[in-house]
């Protein structure tokens, strides 16, 4: 959470402004951040922060809004009904 939290700031408008800022950092920081930044981004659905995420050694804490998306597009995504084919030959029924 605090990975997201951090960079969700770093990420504002006026501080994003500050590149003479971001250009004065070590190099080591500024690989660092770019590290991170690529760490939590919203590319191929997380990906990355997925794979991470699986390779941990337990115990971790998981970026709980990942996985509210994933239920959020889960319901949206699919159909509340499905036609089920009804025993017997009949016509289709849905549930």
């Amino acid at each position: 959470n605090g990975v997201f939290t951090i960079l969700a700031g770093l990420e504002l408008a006026s501080v994003h402004r500050l590149k003479a800022t971001k250009g004065a950092l070590a190099p080591r920081h500024r690989a660092a951040l770019e590290d991170l930044t690529d760490l939590v981004s919203y590319s191929a659905n997380r990906r990355r922060y997925r794979r991470e995420l699986e390779a941990a050694t337990p115990p971790c804490v998981p970026y709980l809004g990942v996985f509210l998306t994933d239920l959020t597009f889960l319901e949206q995504g699919n159909p509340a009904t499905v036609e089920v084919a009804a025993p017997c030959g009949g016509p289709p029924r849905q549930l």
